[in-house]
């Protein structure tokens, strides 16, 4: 039962955790089933613990500072500058824990390793395949206003489709070179074809590059192991994704207009700017970030709070993210987490390293191609900041566990924690039960404010929910905007005077428990509107402009400040 449900979760994690834009999933209902999905998993490997059995136990170096990470990013929830977009990233990582928990109970044979890879790779193989497809069928191409004709497959927007591609590209190569079946070297063969050719189409410039960096420094292990067979192969796997690719561009439908060298363009040709224009801007991200861990440098502002504070450190651009793992780290976790994210990362290299110059050992192959697989994963995240936000958190937990699970196969004693072991599964069961009360908080505040409250015929309902929904994130200000809104609301219908002062109260609370939060600035702008106070709501709503456009606080106060201007009679300006 253990390896079939191992399966299919890995099927599942490949077409729903990283989001899928077909399917009408939101963030914290995805992070809620992939905290389920691996409780089950969990507790269908407890009952099989050797609990009297001799040697280390499982957890080692490496995975009790990765899950000291983990938990360190989320306890940010409770000193985070905003906990409402908190809860759901520290939920997030505490089922990151639950996952890596549940596969060091489930490891106990190299054959598992490959089985998770081959479920991996051919998954990766279809989404790969469906970013072709797209090329053909520009209407599945869902992100065009922001990235053109760029592949994104099943993701949200390119960078995370590449960032994807990223962990697997070399594992298409090491499974071609140890597959002894020629029906499976045919099916890796063409798996590895089209994640190259996927990377083509996503147009992102940071996974193109890690993906050149990933195939250079396989080609060079190759000719240090002196396995030219090989190195021919892979230089024939590159040659056919190239030729294939100039192949698709050439019979793909022609749009109109002019490319970048003023002929036309075909629809599968990608018209972004490939490193400078876009390594400028990062430049911007990467002081904000810094001036953010500056002023915060202990603790961190909590998990995904940066797009909030980037507006009150002035600086030119305003990003959802820091679009770099560690200063993005810096900023969320402060010291305390970068220190146990880079103490993980000198670990699991270390390990590499061991297993990799060991001639002897037999899986140092399969080492290799996983660090390169991590490598390319943190390449990328250097200029991008795949992580939380997806599915990615969990592939590197996977990869780094099996990697750390290879190298205690060969020195298990000097690899773990030894006096734990008996202990484990009464660890791992109390991290499940943890895990699984706040996973059922998020799903219940998540339902109770975002879609029951949202979907009632009389407004009045509406406190009914949020008062609800306090119940399970007494942190979280939404609840107090929602009914803030509604009393604003009913004075707008003549229900009464008291209404206002009584939104106003509300407001309040949300900004004691989030001082950092344009949908309050935009609420508190409106009652000020209301009161003819059009200098103070002014000031409010063009403060709300300032976040990040991603959310929806610039269009709303573009509107409140439209409504101010005709109602105050006087030019918006700046």
């Amino acid at each position: 039962m253990a390896r079939s449900f191992s399966i299919l979760f890995f099927v599942l994690l490949a077409f729903l955790g990283g989001g899928n834009v077909f399917l009408p999933f939101s963030s914290n209902e995805l992070t809620v089933l992939f905290g389920l999905l691996p409780l089950f998993f969990l507790s269908i490997n407890v009952p099989g613990w050797n609990w009297r059995g001799e040697g280390a136990s499982p957890v080692s170096v490496l995975a009790a500072l990765l899950f000291l990470f983990y938990v360190w990013a989320a306890a940010g929830y409770f000193y985070s500058v905003r906990p409402e977009v908190s809860f759901g990233p520290a939920v997030k990582y505490l089922t990151a824990v639950l996952l890596g928990l549940a596969l060091i109970l489930y490891l106990k044979e190299t054959r598992q390793v490959r089985e998770i890879l081959w479920t991996c790779l051919i998954c990766s193989g279809l989404i790969s395949l469906f970013a072709v497809v797209q090329q053909f069928k520009p209407d599945l191409i869902l992100t065009r206003a922001e990235t053109g004709l760029s592949s994104h497959s099943l993701f949200f927007n390119v960078n995370l489709f590449s960032c994807y591609l990223l962990f697997h590209l070399p594992l298409g190569a090491f499974l071609f070179f140890s597959s002894g079946s020629n029906r499976l070297k045919m099916l890796t063969a063409v798996i590895f074809v089209a994640i190259l050719a996927g990377l083509l189409f996503s147009g992102s410039p940071g996974g193109q590059a890690a993906a050149i960096f990933q195939l250079i420094a396989l080609a060079g292990y190759l000719l240090w192991e002196k396995r030219v067979d090989r190195l021919k192969l892979l230089g024939l796997g590159v040659l056919l994704a190239s030729v294939g690719y100039a192949v698709l561009v050439l019979i793909l439908p022609h749009e109109t207009g002019d490319g970048a060298g003023g002929a036309a363009v075909p629809d599968g040709l990608i018209r972004r700017a490939w490193v400078w224009d876009h390594m400028l801007n990062r430049f911007d991200y990467w002081r904000g970030a810094w001036r953010i861990f500056l002023d915060h440098w202990l603790t961190g502002t909590g998990p995904w709070t940066i797009f909030l504070m980037y507006p009150q450190y002035g600086v030119q651009y305003v990003p959802l993210h820091a679009h770099n793992l560690f200063m993005q780290t810096a900023a969320d976790a402060g010291l305390t987490g970068l220190i146990l994210l880079s103490a993980s990362l000198w670990v699991l290299y270390k390990k590499c390293f061991r297993i990799v110059l060991d001639e002897k050992n037999p899986d140092r192959d399969l080492a290799f191609y996983l660090t390169l697989s991590v490598t390319g994963f943190l390449l990328h995240n250097l200029v991008e900041y795949n992580w939380i936000t997806s599915s990615f958190t969990y592939y590197f937990t996977v990869w780094a566990l099996l990697i750390d699970f290879l190298d205690r196969q060969r020195a298990p004693r000097g690899g773990a924690i030894s006096s734990f072991r008996r202990f484990f599964p009464l660890f791992a069961a109390g991290c499940g039960v943890f895990a699984a009360v706040a996973c059922a908080r998020l799903y219940l505040y998540d339902r109770a404010i975002y879609h029951d409250a949202m979907n009632v015929r009389d407004i009045k309902d509406i406190e009914t929910f949020a008062e609800r929904a306090k119940g399970f994130c007494r942190r979280c200000d939404f609840p107090y905007l929602a009914m803030a809104a509604v009393d604003i609301e009913r004075f707008k219908r003549g229900e009464g005077k008291e209404f206002l002062p009584k939104a106003e109260d509300r407001i309040r609370e949300a900004l004691q428990l989030a001082p950092y939060n344009p949908e309050a600035a935009i609420y508190l702008g409106e009652i000020r509107i209301l009161q003819d106070r059009f200098a103070e709501a002014r000031e409010l709503l063009l403060q709300a402009k300032k976040f990040n456009a991603y959310t929806d606080s610039p269009l709303v106060s573009a509107e409140r400040l439209e409504d101010l201007e005709r109602k105050a009679g006087r030019p918006e300006g700046d």
